[in-house]
Protein backbone atom coordinates (compact mmCIF):
# COMPACT_ATOMS: atom_id res chain seq x y z
CA UNK A 1 0.00 0.00 0.00
CA UNK A 2 1.42 3.51 -1.02
CA UNK A 3 1.39 6.43 1.04
CA UNK A 4 1.14 9.85 -0.36
CA UNK A 5 4.47 11.26 0.16
CA UNK A 6 2.84 14.48 1.23
CA UNK A 7 1.45 12.80 4.22
CA UNK A 8 4.76 11.19 5.21
CA UNK A 9 6.30 14.65 4.86
CA UNK A 10 3.56 15.66 7.16
CA UNK A 11 3.90 13.36 10.12
CA UNK A 12 7.81 13.96 9.70
CA UNK A 13 6.68 17.92 10.55
CA UNK A 14 4.56 16.92 13.70
CA UNK A 15 0.94 17.07 11.25
CA UNK A 16 -1.19 15.11 13.77
CA UNK A 17 -4.01 14.80 11.21
CA UNK A 18 -1.72 13.32 8.91
CA UNK A 19 0.30 10.96 11.60
CA UNK A 20 -4.09 10.14 12.15
CA UNK A 21 -4.57 9.10 8.06
CA UNK A 22 -1.41 6.61 8.42
CA UNK A 23 -3.10 5.31 11.45
CA UNK A 24 -6.28 4.48 9.68
CA UNK A 25 -4.53 3.06 6.76
CA UNK A 26 -2.51 1.07 8.78
CA UNK A 27 -3.85 -0.09 11.70
CA UNK A 28 -6.02 -2.61 11.32
CA UNK A 29 -3.72 -4.27 9.38
CA UNK A 30 -1.21 -4.81 12.51
CA UNK A 31 -4.11 -6.02 14.36
CA UNK A 32 -4.28 -8.08 12.02
CA UNK A 33 -1.13 -9.46 11.57
CA UNK A 34 -0.57 -9.33 15.64
CA UNK A 35 -3.69 -11.58 16.01
CA UNK A 36 -2.59 -13.78 13.56
CA UNK A 37 0.78 -14.38 15.24
CA UNK A 38 -0.97 -16.21 18.09
CA UNK A 39 -1.94 -12.53 20.48
CA UNK A 40 -5.22 -12.18 22.06
CA UNK A 41 -7.15 -9.04 20.70
CA UNK A 42 -5.65 -6.97 23.51
CA UNK A 43 -2.38 -8.09 23.60
CA UNK A 44 -2.43 -6.99 19.63
CA UNK A 45 -4.40 -3.59 20.23
CA UNK A 46 -1.57 -2.75 22.40
CA UNK A 47 0.76 -3.67 19.83
CA UNK A 48 -0.81 -1.57 17.15
CA UNK A 49 -0.37 1.58 20.03
CA UNK A 50 3.28 0.72 20.42
CA UNK A 51 3.97 0.93 16.61
CA UNK A 52 2.53 3.94 16.26
CA UNK A 53 4.15 5.14 19.58
CA UNK A 54 7.21 4.53 17.31
CA UNK A 55 6.30 6.23 14.34
CA UNK A 56 5.76 9.37 16.32
CA UNK A 57 8.74 9.18 18.37
CA UNK A 58 10.84 8.95 15.38
CA UNK A 59 8.72 10.90 12.97
CA UNK A 60 11.48 12.71 12.33
CA UNK A 61 13.89 9.79 10.83
CA UNK A 62 10.89 8.94 8.33
CA UNK A 63 11.54 9.29 4.14
CA UNK A 64 8.59 10.03 2.09
CA UNK A 65 10.56 8.26 -0.61
CA UNK A 66 10.88 4.77 1.38
CA UNK A 67 7.81 2.58 1.79
CA UNK A 68 6.13 3.30 4.67
CA UNK A 69 4.14 -0.31 4.56
CA UNK A 70 7.72 -2.00 5.21
CA UNK A 71 8.67 0.27 7.97
CA UNK A 72 5.73 -0.14 9.64
CA UNK A 73 5.97 -4.22 9.24
CA UNK A 74 9.83 -4.12 10.64
CA UNK A 75 8.73 -1.91 13.35
CA UNK A 76 6.39 -4.21 14.05
CA UNK A 77 7.54 -7.71 13.46
CA UNK A 78 10.49 -6.22 15.98
CA UNK A 79 7.63 -5.80 18.65
CA UNK A 80 5.97 -9.11 17.93
CA UNK A 81 9.12 -10.77 18.28
CA UNK A 82 10.35 -8.97 21.82
CA UNK A 83 6.88 -9.64 22.94
CA UNK A 84 7.64 -13.66 22.05
CA UNK A 85 11.12 -13.38 23.91
CA UNK A 86 9.65 -11.81 26.78
CA UNK A 87 7.39 -14.32 26.97
CA UNK A 88 9.53 -17.09 26.95
CA UNK A 89 11.59 -16.28 29.29
CA UNK A 90 8.82 -15.63 31.74
CA UNK A 91 7.63 -19.07 30.68
CA UNK A 92 11.13 -20.48 31.47
CA UNK A 93 11.45 -18.76 34.97
CA UNK A 94 7.97 -19.82 35.97
CA UNK A 95 8.97 -23.61 35.12
CA UNK A 96 12.43 -23.00 36.82
CA UNK A 97 10.87 -21.74 39.92
CA UNK A 98 8.57 -24.59 39.99
CA UNK A 99 11.46 -27.14 40.19
CA UNK A 100 13.06 -25.35 42.86
CA UNK A 101 12.59 -25.86 46.36
CA UNK A 102 11.19 -22.36 47.61
CA UNK A 103 13.03 -22.01 50.66
CA UNK A 104 16.33 -22.67 48.76
CA UNK A 105 15.61 -19.41 46.86
CA UNK A 106 14.77 -17.59 49.52
CA UNK A 107 17.85 -16.81 51.22
CA UNK A 108 18.66 -13.77 53.16
CA UNK A 109 19.88 -12.16 50.38
CA UNK A 110 17.59 -12.43 47.74
CA UNK A 111 14.99 -11.53 50.28
CA UNK A 112 16.53 -8.53 50.87
CA UNK A 113 16.75 -8.12 47.03
CA UNK A 114 13.07 -8.85 46.34
CA UNK A 115 12.03 -6.41 49.23
CA UNK A 116 13.99 -3.70 48.44
CA UNK A 117 12.28 -4.06 44.56
CA UNK A 118 8.63 -4.71 46.07
CA UNK A 119 9.29 -1.55 47.89
CA UNK A 120 10.68 0.80 44.83
CA UNK A 121 7.61 -0.71 42.69
CA UNK A 122 4.77 0.50 45.04
CA UNK A 123 6.39 3.56 45.54
CA UNK A 124 5.99 4.46 42.43
CA UNK A 125 2.62 2.46 41.78
CA UNK A 126 1.86 4.80 44.47
CA UNK A 127 3.02 7.99 42.79
CA UNK A 128 1.00 7.67 39.73
CA UNK A 129 -2.30 9.92 39.07
CA UNK A 130 -5.30 8.29 40.99
CA UNK A 131 -7.21 6.80 37.83
CA UNK A 132 -4.17 5.43 36.42
CA UNK A 133 -3.05 3.92 39.60
CA UNK A 134 -6.36 2.11 39.94
CA UNK A 135 -6.93 1.05 36.52
CA UNK A 136 -3.05 -0.41 36.75
CA UNK A 137 -3.72 -2.15 40.10
CA UNK A 138 -6.92 -3.57 38.35
CA UNK A 139 -5.15 -5.12 34.99
CA UNK A 140 -2.05 -6.12 37.08
CA UNK A 141 -2.79 -7.47 40.24
CA UNK A 142 -6.71 -8.20 40.13
CA UNK A 143 -6.17 -9.51 36.42
CA UNK A 144 -8.85 -7.83 34.82
CA UNK A 145 -8.95 -7.71 31.35
CA UNK A 146 -8.93 -4.43 29.72
CA UNK A 147 -12.65 -4.36 28.88
CA UNK A 148 -13.50 -5.45 32.27
CA UNK A 149 -12.17 -2.69 33.79
CA UNK A 150 -13.59 0.09 31.15
CA UNK A 151 -17.03 -1.26 32.21
CA UNK A 152 -16.34 -1.57 36.27
CA UNK A 153 -14.61 1.88 35.96
CA UNK A 154 -17.15 3.82 33.39
CA UNK A 155 -14.52 4.77 31.33
CA UNK A 156 -13.73 3.80 27.54
CA UNK A 157 -11.34 1.03 26.19
CA UNK A 158 -9.13 3.40 24.96
CA UNK A 159 -8.99 5.19 28.39
CA UNK A 160 -8.04 2.11 29.93
CA UNK A 161 -5.61 1.14 27.42
CA UNK A 162 -3.46 4.26 27.88
CA UNK A 163 -3.40 4.40 31.23
CA UNK A 164 -1.93 0.51 31.62
CA UNK A 165 -0.01 1.73 28.98
CA UNK A 166 1.83 5.03 30.54
CA UNK A 167 1.95 3.55 34.06
CA UNK A 168 3.58 0.68 32.55
CA UNK A 169 6.07 2.78 31.03
CA UNK A 170 6.22 5.17 33.85
CA UNK A 171 7.42 2.05 36.75
CA UNK A 172 9.82 0.53 33.40
CA UNK A 173 11.30 4.08 32.85
CA UNK A 174 11.70 4.91 36.39
CA UNK A 175 13.60 1.61 37.14
CA UNK A 176 15.73 1.80 34.52
CA UNK A 177 16.72 5.28 36.22
CA UNK A 178 17.48 2.49 39.82
CA UNK A 179 18.96 0.10 37.18
CA UNK A 180 17.26 -2.52 38.00
CA UNK A 181 16.17 -5.68 35.38
CA UNK A 182 12.72 -5.06 33.98
CA UNK A 183 12.68 -9.30 33.76
CA UNK A 184 12.49 -9.48 37.53
CA UNK A 185 10.13 -6.88 37.77
CA UNK A 186 7.72 -8.74 35.81
CA UNK A 187 8.44 -12.21 36.87
CA UNK A 188 8.14 -11.22 40.32
CA UNK A 189 6.42 -8.10 41.13
CA UNK A 190 3.77 -7.39 38.28
CA UNK A 191 1.47 -10.99 38.44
Amino acid sequence: MNVNPQIVRGIRLGNQADFKVLYELFSRKIFSVSVRFGLSHEEASEVVQDVFVKVWQYRHTLDENLSVNAYLFTITKNLLITRQKKQAYEIAYKKYLEKQDISSLLDTENVVVYSELEALTQSIIRKLPAQQREIFLLSKSKNLSHKEIADKLNVSLRTVENQVYRATKKIKDTLKKHDVIIGLLLCWTLR
